[in-house]
């Protein structure tokens, strides 16, 4: 296997109309951030859905870096994070947006108590943890860090969900928890139990296929047969180098229409007075989005 961690240059020219692509579609997504944030009388519960876009956006980002070195096979695994933002934004707005707000940020508080529990030396979490690393036989000579802010950590996840505003949710969660082991927050309210059920729900389970189920084995580690070993002659085959630029293609054209979807819901249900605004940005975007699909690029297989 060769080295192949600098693109070659006939590589180039596809690999940087990919990137100003995708750089476009987080610039506008910064700007959108930007218009929800300026809203007047926000609150808690308006963060989460504002939240998850900025997460998408860092996401998509990370994949125009990659690309731009084409290291492409890691973009995968951001792509299915893509899909769960995604998902995550789609619940959220889709109706009883307080509400659902309000079980994801209950869910985060819940799941920093534990956190701190795991890092309190005198906690039966602590006790857990530490005899678990007994077990285990890279870490077994190690002990779990304490952390020593975890009493005030732990103090201020009960002090928060003892809070008017997200009691009842907590009762919820708690409700929830009885007959789900650690519930997601979109379970809460009889909502879906998995990330397949919520796409479902969603009715974008032909993406929760395309790019959750097909990229499941890049997250797992064990994608490394498939657009890795190719022909290379009679007889012969060979392991394609690091940075080998298969499937860029259908990375920056998954990672474009993912973006215009998203972004065009969350214009309509969160900033419908930007839905002007969009309008001109996405008849900026449309020519790189069109030439995705007729432009002939280098066969990166």
């Amino acid at each position: 296997m060769e080295d192949f961690r600098t693109p070659h240059e006939n590589l180039t020219p596809a690999l940087n109309h990919f990137v100003q692509g995708i750089e476009n579609l987080v610039n506008f997504g910064v700007q959108i951030v930007g218009w929800d944030l300026d809203q007047e009388g926000k609150s808690d519960e308006h963060l989460p859905p504002i939240l998850f876009l900025r997460n998408y956006i860092e996401v998509i980002d990370a994949i125009s870096i990659l690309v731009r070195h084409s290291s492409i096979d890691p973009c995968k695994n951001l792509l299915r994070t893509a899909l769960e933002n995604l998902a995550n934004i789609e619940y959220l707005l889709e109706k009883d947006t307080n509400q659902r707000s309000l079980s994801f940020l209950v869910w985060n508080f819940v799941n920093g108590h534990m956190s701190a529990l795991k890092v309190d030396g005198k906690s039966l979490e602590y006790k857990q943890l530490r005899d678990a690393y007994n077990k285990d036989r890279f870490l077994k000579t190690s002990t779990p860090s304490i952390h020593p802010d975890a009493e005030q950590a732990k103090a201020n996840s009960v002090a928060l969900l003892a809070h008017d505003k997200y009691k009842a949710v907590h009762l919820e969660y708690r409700r929830t928890a009885k007959r789900i082991q650690n519930p997601n927050w979109y379970s809460l309210f009889n909502g879906p139990r998995t990330m397949k059920k919520l796409c479902e729900h969603l009715e974008i389970n032909v993406l929760y296929e395309l790019v959750y189920r097909t990229f499941s084995e890049s997250i797992h580690g064990t994608d490394i047969i498939q657009g890795m070993i190719y022909s290379a002659g009679p007889g012969r085959s060979a392991i394609a180098q690091i940075r080998h630029p298969v499937a860029v293609h259908n990375v920056t054209t998954l990672c474009t229409n993912l973006t215009l979807v998203l972004y065009t819901d969350y214009i309509q249900k969160r900033l419908p007075d930007k839905h002007a605004d969009f309008l001109k940005w996405k008849d900026e975007i449309m020519p790189f989005q069109k030439s995705l699909y007729e432009q002939e690029f280098i066969n990166f297989v």
